[in-house]
């Protein structure tokens, strides 16, 4: 026994029988490996390490091409430099674009608020409508509770 071992484990090796039991597993000669077991496990070790090398170079490799694609993407995106006269034309044509894109919004706005009167009649003919149909619903369920399902008396 290991002198280490706490006490409340050492109690519950005291029942009976076991140090008969304890002593036939020591007495019992050790088995060897099985025949062909070292061939089987240099096979297995080195099938392993050629998939894992495998896998690796297929990482290296998908990550170079990742890396070469989105340095592609951003060079099409951003665009070789050019002259810096060509590049002030392009910012004033872009700032022209983003100019007529809120003037778009501007008069957006100022429709939405010239309608803003009509909003309640709007949202009040909805709210009307809605009803209606709520209660067009209720009748109708009503109604079909009443004639084809059968209504029990009482239980």
């Amino acid at each position: 026994m290991n002198p280490q071992q706490p006490e409340r484990d050492r109690r519950e090796l005291d029942l009976p029988g076991w140090a008969e039991a304890e002593a036939a597993l020591q007495a019992a000669p050790m088995l060897g490996p099985a025949v062909g077991f070292s061939r089987r496990w240099r096979l297995h070790l080195t099938a392993r390490r050629a998939r894992h090398a495998r896998r690796q170079s297929l990482w290296s490799l998908g990550l170079a091409l990742g890396g070469a694609l989105a340095a592609l993407a951003a060079w099409v995106l951003i665009g070789p430099l050019g002259a810096p006269a060509d590049m002030a034309v392009e910012l004033a044509v872009r700032v022209a674009a983003w100019g007529r894109g809120l003037d778009l919004l501007l008069g957006l706005a100022d429709a939405l608020l010239g309608a803003l009167p009509l909003l309640p009649r709007f949202v009040g003919g909805l709210w009307l409508l809605l009803t209606l149909g709520w209660l067009s619903a209720l009748w109708l369920a009503s109604l079909y509770r009443l004639s084809v399902q059968e209504i029990r008396n009482g239980g």
